[in-house]
């Protein structure tokens, strides 16, 4: 009888593996807001980058050849690395490596790579889920900028604040830095809400992040699988 729920539990755990397995992503990529607002500062290295939304619209065939398979058509994403130029507004196709962002490090050409430990995705993913789709933080002017502001924050900081630390946000609009800095200010709080994220890795374009998507009903069959087992182990 034990070695029967052994054999069941390390094809569990075999399952746990190929589902962690990265898979890929060819989108295009533009930038709505493009012309919008830059922000000069020391972000990465950088002097004057523009601070927006990127859509991606996939070209590939979501579940075939390697392809991800959660991704939709149509998705937002936001830069995590700005050390590197994604071409927007009708440029190429790019392969990005989908990951799920904690553990994940981000690929760059020149400069430091971004690591999300648990603390930085834990902040990421609270990000998102408490402000990209509310309708509240969505009215505001500059809405793209001021998420993206937040988003390197994060990315390239510790302190949550735009005006101090390594990620120094020197010229930026007054309204809209002030809105970033209060969704920091939540999110350093412990407030919001998660969203798993996916980061989406290239060594020839930026590195952005996306949002993941739900736990697969499978993943909830094998935890339940994982407590049988330890429940039988038990009774025997």
């Amino acid at each position: 009888m034990k070695a029967r729920f052994r054999s069941v539990a390390a094809i569990a755990l075999l399952a746990c593996a190929g589902a962690a397995t990265a898979d890929t992503i060819t989108a295009n990529y533009s930038a709505p807001f493009f012309n919008g607002p830059n922000v000069f500062g020391l972000i990465g290295g950088q002097t004057s980058v523009p601070a927006t939304l990127i859509n991606g619209t996939r070209t590939d065939t979501p579940g075939v050849g390697g392809a991800n398979a959660d991704i939709p058509v149509n998705f937002p994403a936001f830069c995590v690395e700005v050390n590197q130029d994604v071409v927007v507004n009708g440029g190429p196709d790019y392969t990005h490596n989908v990951v799920p962002l904690l553990g994940s490090s981000t690929i760059p050409i020149s400069g430091t790579s971004v690591f999300f430990d648990a603390a930085r995705t834990d902040r990421m993913e609270r990000l998102w889920g408490t402000f990209y789709d509310n309708p509240t933080a969505q009215s505001v002017p500059d809405f793209s900028t001021a998420f993206q502001m937040a988003v390197w924050e994060i990315a390239f900081d510790n302190d949550m604040n735009l005006s101090t630390g390594n990620n120094v946000v020197t010229s930026a609009p007054g309204a809209t830095l002030a809105v970033a800095q209060g969704w920091l200010d939540v999110i350093a709080g412990g407030g919001g809400t998660n969203m798993q994220l996916y980061l989406l890795q290239s060594d020839s374009a930026q590195d952005l992040i996306t949002p993941g998507p739900a736990p697969a009903p499978g993943s909830a069959a094998l935890l339940g699988l994982g407590g049988l087992i330890s429940f039988r182990r038990r009774r025997h």
